[in-house]
């Protein structure tokens, strides 16, 4: 919600809710990059740092896929090809070692 009303032309509305504003800023800037860093570090320690380096790339990945039944998305062909590129690139590195 914040990002979209910076751009919008009246600031009245972001300025008349501030705690919502700022609940958001916290949660979306401090709680989930917090919790990132900490998985992301969890998962190095497990797996290692080749098998780990795997997931933020499938991040792009799954945001399509949940897109489909969560907001009733169709992705568009160049999607499409974006996940099967990701996914098949992903594939090959864990065949190849």
């Amino acid at each position: 919600m914040l990002p979209v009303l910076i751009f919008a032309a009246d600031w009245s509305k972001l300025l008349e809710d501030v705690a919502l504003a700022g609940f958001h800023a916290i949660m979306q800037g401090v709680v989930a990059a917090g919790i990132a860093v900490v998985a992301l570090s969890k998962a190095v320690s497990l797996l290692g740092a080749s098998k780990a380096g795997l997931f933020p790339s499938l991040v792009p990945v799954f945001a399509v896929i949940l897109g489909i039944p969560l907001l009733d998305e169709i992705p568009s062909t160049i999607q499409g090809a974006g996940v099967l590129l990701a996914s098949f690139g992903l594939a090959l590195k864990t065949v190849l070692k």
